[in-house]
């Protein structure tokens, strides 16, 4: 039987998603730029929560999470990504982190929790990274480098003053990196995604 999406239909698939997504942020992140230096509009600065941008971080997160369960239901390494990048969303919204932080010391969090988050994380992805091939796994492991720089980026901005860096380049690097870590794995989830649903017609075709 011939598979509803067979390599080339996947292939091109992941390459006009990784087009769009990585375009998309790009939209955004000049959007932002351009707001900053025009009319400073809240809605459309990366640097706030609650709004048209933080919500499009969301949005990124989530679909990608999505995407990524989907993929999980063949590619069980998968799934692991998805419930982090949907966790990711959620954090987006209700701010848990800062909640946690909040209550916790902060030294704990920094210190002890969010490495071994990170670590969690790095090993989620680099499993999944392992299941694909190609410019799938190339665009998963741009996630994983996309969201170490935001990260990264994070804690550089406690030492902003120390090191001179202007606080717009932190918002871009931090803010921008986490958008483009949605884009770049709901685009490499698009293969296992439609090899999982390749694999739901073939078992239905055989039981039918």
């Amino acid at each position: 039987m011939r598979e509803p999406f067979p390599e080339p239909v996947r292939r091109r698939w992941t390459a006009h998603a990784a087009v769009f997504g990585v375009s998309a942020v790009a939209v955004l992140v000049v959007v932002h730029i351009v707001n900053h230096v025009t009319v400073d509009w809240v809605q459309l600065d990366l640097n706030q929560e609650q709004t048209f941008m933080s919500w499009c971080s969301t949005f990124g997160f989530a679909l990608a999470g999505l995407m990524a369960l989907v993929a999980g239901l063949e590619r069980r390494e998968w799934l692991a990504v998805g419930a982090f990048l949907l966790l990711f969303s959620l954090d987006d919204v209700a701010m848990i982190h800062e909640n946690l932080e909040a209550r916790f010391e902060e030294g704990v969090m920094i210190d002890l929790v969010e490495p071994l988050v990170a670590l969690a994380v790095a090993a989620a992805f680099v499993l999944a990274a392992r299941t694909v091939d190609g410019l799938s796994r190339l665009l998963l492991i741009g996630g994983l480098v996309a969201l170490a720089v935001a990260q990264a980026t994070s804690s550089i901005g406690f030492f902003r003053d120390e090191l001179g860096i202007p606080l717009g380049v932190l918002v871009v690097v931090e803010e921008g990196g986490e958008l483009l870590v949605g884009a770049l794995v709901a685009a490499a989830a698009v293969d296992p995604l439609l090899r999982a649903v390749n694999a739901v017609v073939a078992r239905r075709m055989r039981e039918g």
